[in-house]
């Protein structure tokens, strides 16, 4: 089912009869229109994406801070189901740097972290 919102104004349902191949132009172009308000509902971390990867940022130092995250990393799959857009929760890893490296574990969805790293190129 995909809906259509213009001018704040939502349309009802109706069936997708046909998609967009990944690595198609058109794709690309979709891409950044389907995902520019990935960040409407999170009020203590920052988002960042490039391309398909997003990157939610925090400095946690506290089990309060900690949840915040979690709040909104919830609110990103909250986002993602409203909008129909499917998260690989898979490939999620968690970059942690600092003296509390191991202090906080992520979990989002019910799911831990599949990796957690202390360095990352990005």
């Amino acid at each position: 089912m995909q809906r259509v919102m213009v001018n704040q104004i939502r349309s009802s349902p109706s069936a997708v009869k046909s998609s967009v191949h990944q690595g198609t132009v058109f794709a690309a172009l979709l891409l950044p229109i389907c995902i520019c308000d990935i960040d409407k509902n999170t009020g203590h971390s920052f988002m960042s994406s490039f391309a398909d990867d997003t990157k939610v940022s925090m400095k946690i130092a506290t089990e309060e801070e900690n949840e915040k995250q979690h709040a909104d990393i919830n609110q990103l799959f909250d986002w993602a189901t409203e909008d129909n857009i499917m998260i690989n929760s898979d490939k999620f890893q968690v970059l942690r740097y600092g003296v509390n490296e191991e202090a906080y574990p992520l979990a989002a969805m019910g799911q831990m972290a599949s990796t957690t790293t202390k360095c990352q190129k990005n």
